[in-house]
């Protein structure tokens, strides 16, 4: 990276940055303010995020799965305290966002920080042959809350379903409106709070792998 001061304006510019498989490239001004104040442009290109759980066989990922859900949502406490020592404006872009259970295939974003408030703005997403747009709120002002607004179009079901919860039997694509609210100092604590609306619009879809006509003459 190339650095420069003017007063109390840090510039970081011609940025690349190599963290594991991952590379940044851009660059930031950063306001040297009681407050620091962060803003410019980066691109994380492709974006992997998986864990080394990932790399293991799928019956040892199924399993440690179904030990996670069992155990509950983790109630250690959640400390987002940080968000206040920075305010942000921050335009982001990548290639692709790869996670140990989703996959995004091209993204802009925008992250804002102001006054331990942050919100992760998604301008375009596009993921399983649908696109999407909508905002990540993270509230850390007055205790914590987290928000959750997303709509997605024409994002076919059996690959996300399968990328997700490990189910290819469902295959269709779907049209999606979320709208949720969560507040707590653990996830445990927001998951069990979390209130709003899910809409999922499937069309032209179906359901493999079921024998309907045994499931009906079964009386069940």
């Amino acid at each position: 990276t190339n650095l420069s001061f003017d007063g109390a304006l840090l510039s970081i510019s011609d940025l690349t940055a190599v963290l594991g498989d991952n590379q940044f490239s851009g660059g930031l001004n950063v306001a040297l303010l009681e407050t620091p104040f962060v803003s410019g442009a980066l691109d994380v290109g492709t974006l992997d995020l998986r864990t080394a759980a990932a790399s293991s066989s799928a019956s040892s990922t199924t399993s440690a799965s179904r030990d996670q859900a069992a155990s509950g949502w983790p109630d250690e406490r959640l400390d987002l305290g940080a968000l206040g020592f920075v305010n942000a404006d921050v335009a982001i872009t990548g290639d692709a966002l790869i996670t140990d259970s989703l996959r995004i295939d091209g993204f802009s974003a925008n992250l804002g920080i102001d006054a331990a408030r942050a919100v992760f703005s998604l301008d375009q997403v596009n993921a399983y042959q649908g696109a999407g747009a909508g905002e990540f709120i993270l509230n850390a002002r007055q205790g914590l809350s987290t928000a959750v607004r997303f709509q997605g179009n024409g994002v076919e079901l059996q690959p996300l379903m399968s990328d997700m919860l490990d189910v290819d039997s469902i295959q269709g694509r779907v049209n999606m409106n979320l709208d949720l609210l969560g507040t707590g100092t653990s996830m445990d604590g927001i998951m069990k709070s979390l209130r709003g609306t899910a809409q999922f619009d499937v069309q032209t879809g179906r359901w493999t792998g079921v024998n309907l006509d045994s499931l009906l003459r079964s009386g069940d």
